[in-house]
């Protein structure tokens, strides 16, 4: 479930007067209308036009917060407010003139017996539901009440969504929000400094990232807006053509646009499961960004696990078959016959129902285009930032029997892997290390694993060979491939010669970036961070300290075996 956090609803009453503002005198509306406001509040009203359920929560009084409550409820919103005993819901004025002026209440005072109402509201969130916390804090509240919730609710599997001002934004950080949206200037009021061009936002959003930011969303008014998404991807969009009629709720509006479109990767994500169950594979994980459902001892459970460029994930056991026998069609597929299946009910419902009220016609409507777009994206065989989708995937297993071969041996490795089985306890007949056709990313996946097997047995010269082979390959290689090369090349040489020239090449901006963004769901990457403190910035404390917090969280990765593993080289490492 998604609920939103309005501290300080209001009722806008809107005024558009017949000439310009006269200060002093009496002035005329030709138009004047109420309409109900605050940024969580916005962002429900835009979620329920998109067909996204979710619930209101926040602070009302008086007549003008009954009147609020009936309004949002008629809507069809649904609401969870707490009634204060004081006091009114505030009425903002706007006046929409030559130049639009605004008077805003400041609303009422909000009592620690309220505040504790909030709090055991909240303490019914769990795993998968998201939370948006929107807009300014009423002064009658502790001004860090935002980092208060979230270090509360900070490990439930809970997504954090947070639209605020500067410090507001700033001190949630480390609580690793799911998405933050500043626009431009407030963004350039973080780091003191104007941001005009893509190229300085897109550098003080990774510094946000960095921080703890899974998401950056960056409005722009007329300008757009800029995306930079966990995987370090930028995605830059304009502004529709048009007339202004209202710019209020124009960031909440994108935010709950973020959060329908990755509601649809799950829909995506259901139909790789449910067709893959259909035609006899069994349940490993699910995953939707970093959120994974996993079965472990006949018990599901909720990890946290990444893998780059990737949005989400569904990983099932295949049936016990020869490659040639594998199905692989449905399964590559799920994900795309759902989203046309959605589309196609959209579009009779449309077509059929000529008394749906505007509000669900938009919604089918947005069901409908999205549903054919990812059905389209994924179902047309293609890359994608050197990412390969579900149709690139079935033609390479469609054109031979060794990607076949190689999916099952990934599928098998994964599950292995998930139960705590290590590499190198895994037969060696599956890590020949024949020839790889390194334009397909099934088979340099192998490739990957052999190297990782290696390692996991401390052969460091062969799997030092190995990565310089298919680095040689470079230009054919997917680029997340290459940087998971590079990651592992590095921490050889670090172990190995250690030698200044080559480290400095090797550990590139680009590199950083990547360790960083990803350390948090990757061992691999922290015992690579441990390796360079110790053996490169001469940092023992640093190493032991990034140690002891894998060794800490050891339970909580997806891939027990290879979080043995990386734990058993760190502690190989911090003893030479």
């Amino acid at each position: 479930m998604i609920y939103t956090v309005t501290f300080n609803p209001a009722i806008d009453y809107v005024l558009h007067l017949t000439a310009p503002l006269a200060v002093g005198e009496i002035n005329r509306t030709s138009d004047e209308a109420c309409q109900f406001g605050g940024k969580g509040i916005n962002v429900s009203g835009v979620l329920r036009e998109l067909g996204c359920e979710s619930i209101a929560l926040g602070f009302t009084a008086g007549e003008t917060g009954a009147w609020l409550e009936r309004g949002l409820q008629l809507s069809g919103l649904k609401t969870r407010f707490i009634r204060l005993p004081d006091g009114m819901t505030r009425i903002n004025v706007k006046v929409k003139g030559a130049k639009e002026t605004e008077i805003n209440g400041s609303g009422p005072n909000i009592t620690p017996e309220a505040m504790q109402a909030l709090w055991d509201n909240l303490e019914e969130l769990g795993e998968g539901d998201i939370l948006v916390l929107a807009g300014s804090i009423p002064s009658s509240m502790p001004q860090d009440v935002y980092q208060q919730i979230l270090a509360r609710l900070d490990g439930r599997g809970i997504r954090f969504v947070v639209d605020a001002t500067r410090d507001l934004l700033v001190k949630v950080l480390p609580y690793h929000p799911f998405l933050i949206k500043p626009n431009n200037h407030e963004l350039g009021e973080i780091f003191g400094k104007e941001l005009n061009r893509d190229e300085e936002i897109t550098q003080a959003a990774r510094k946000l990232q960095q921080r703890g930011a899974r998401n950056v969303l960056v409005s722009m008014a007329g300008d757009g807006a800029l995306l930079l998404d966990e995987t370090g991807a930028v995605h830059r969009i304009g502004t529709p053509k048009g007339k202004v009629v209202n710019s209020v709720g124009a960031g909440d509006s994108m935010v709950a646009g973020f959060i329908a479109g990755y509601l649809q990767i799950i829909l995506h994500e259901a139909g790789h499961l449910l067709f893959g169950l259909a035609t006899g594979y069994k349940f490993i994980s699910f995953r939707i960004g970093k959120l994974t459902l996993i079965k472990e001892k006949g018990r599901f459970k909720i990890k946290y696990f990444k893998i780059p460029g990737t949005a989400g994930q569904c990983l099932l056991l295949p049936p016990d078959v020869s490659p040639q026998q594998l199905p692989f069609i449905l399964y590559n597929l799920g994900g795309v016959l759902m989203n046309l299946f959605s589309a196609i009910v959209a579009i009779l419902l449309l077509t059929t129902i000529p008394s749906i009220f505007t509000p669900l016609k938009l919604f089918l409507l947005f069901t409908a285009l999205i549903g054919i777009l990812f059905a389209l994206l994924n179902g047309i065989p293609m890359k994608r930032s050197g990412i390969v989708n579900d149709g690139y995937n079935l033609r390479l297993m469609q054109k031979s029997l060794e990607s076949r071969h190689a999916l099952i041996l990934q599928l098998k490795v994964n599950a292995l892997f998930q139960e705590g089985t290590r590499l190198r306890d895994m037969p060696a007949e599956w890590f020949t290390g024949e020839d790889t056709e390194y334009s397909n990313p099934l088979l340099t996946g192998v490739k990957g694993f052999c190297v990782s097997r290696l390692i996991d047995q401390k052969e460091f010269a062969q799997a030092e060979k190995l990565l310089q082979e298919i680095l040689a390959h470079r230009e054919e290689i997917i680029p997340i491939f290459v940087l998971e090369a590079e990651c592992e090349l590095l921490f050889l040489e670090l172990i190995g010669q250690c030698r200044s020239e080559v480290i400095e090449e090797l550990y590139s901006t680009s590199l950083q970036q990547y360790i960083s963004r990803f350390g948090e769901t990757s061992t691999g990457k922290q015992r690579l961070q441990c390796a360079l403190a110790l053996l490169w910035k001469k940092d023992r404390k640093a190493a032991e300290e990034i140690y002891n917090s894998v060794c800490r969280k050891r339970n909580h990765y997806l891939m027990k075996a290879e979080t043995e593993m990386d734990i058993e080289l760190m502690e190989w490492t911090l003893q030479r």
